[in-house]
């Protein structure tokens, strides 16, 4: 939620909020915005982050 200060926002508010996102959102689309890594390429997905190149979220898998 970009832009919503979800802190000080009243916690009624906040579960519309996130109710709504839930009826709009596609589960099966939030899969494709998650990438997985392993700890060791951590470096080389930085090198991407700072140069633009990744989209979505990568989630780093630590043993």
């Amino acid at each position: 939620m970009v832009g919503i200060d979800s802190v000080q926002c009243p916690r009624r508010e906040r579960q519309d909020a996130w109710a709504r996102l839930a009826e709009l959102i596609n589960p099966r689309q939030l899969d494709d915005m998650v990438r997985e890594i392993d700890l060791a390429e951590t470096p080389q997905a930085a090198d991407m982050l700072l140069a633009g190149h990744v989209r979505g979220r990568l989630v780093v898998r630590i043993p």
